[in-house]
């Protein structure tokens, strides 16, 4: 069984929705769970996501314009090392 001490440092504090329409997801994602997004004032779009009020246990997040490609259908995303990679199918 794991302790709480081990485990302390791989708690999610933060996640984050790239997409290549953020309006639509914005609409897709408050309408199935009724997270709020707040438009950031800095120089990129960037909306902040809350998921829930503060008094109950959650994480919240942000939502991006998509950058690059898209992850290719079927590869999961998957830890690796310290941080986090797609993982082929191969």
């Amino acid at each position: 069984m794991t302790s709480k001490a081990q485990t302390a440092n791989h708690r999610v504090v933060h996640f984050e929705i790239h997409a290549d329409q953020p309006e639509r997801a914005i609409a897709f994602y408050s309408g199935l769970f009724g997270w709020a997004f707040d438009k950031w004032s800095g120089p990129m779009p960037y909306w902040l996501i809350t998921t829930g009020p503060d008094s109950e246990r959650g994480i919240n997040g942000g939502l991006t314009v998509r950058r690059g490609p898209r992850p290719a259908e079927g590869r999961p995303i998957a830890r690796s090392g310290m941080g986090f990679a797609y993982r082929g199918n191969s």
